[in-house]
This record gives structure tokens, sequence and C-alpha cells, in this order.
């Protein structure tokens, strides 16, 4: 696996918010991503971006050494699904 299919499956974290979010692909993605950003107030920011995609990357990059630090310390949800 490379580095960039590595950081494409990154999960959603964040210090103040209570769960750390993974999705399976078409399982309505962007919107989970819409939720997640505005929980935290950073869906503003996230709607200058071309698309929720683009800037999920760019938050991702920027929390990847306190996702792996905090990973075990947050119950881990993922949203699937189930046809």
């Amino acid at each position: 696996m490379s580095i960039q299919q590595i950081k494409k499956s990154l999960p959603l974290y964040h210090k103040s918010f209570p769960l750390v979010l993974l999705w399976s692909a078409k399982c309505g993605c962007t919107s989970l991503m819409k939720w997640f950003f505005y929980q935290i107030e950073l869906l503003e920011e996230a709607n200058k971006y071309p698309t929720i995609h683009a800037f999920r990357t760019a938050y991702q990059n920027q929390q990847v050494d306190e996702l792996v630090i905090n990973l075990k310390q947050k119950p881990v949800v993922k949203l699937i699904r189930d046809p």
C-alpha cells in the first residue's frame, strides 16, 4: 500500500470530537464529512475548497501525528453501506 493510499483511508479525528470516524466507499461519506466538519466548526472553511474531499485531504495531513497518538483513546465508528 502506498503512502497516498494510506492517507486516503485515514479516519476523521479531532481532539474535541468524541469519536473517530471511518467509512467505506459509496456509503454517504460526503454527508458524513460535512457533518463532521460542521461539528468541529470547520464546515465554512471546508466549503471554500473545490470539494469536501480536497479539504479532508488537507485537514488529515495536519492531523496524522495527533491521530496516531490518540487513536486508542476514543471509540471508533465506521459508516458502511449494506445493500
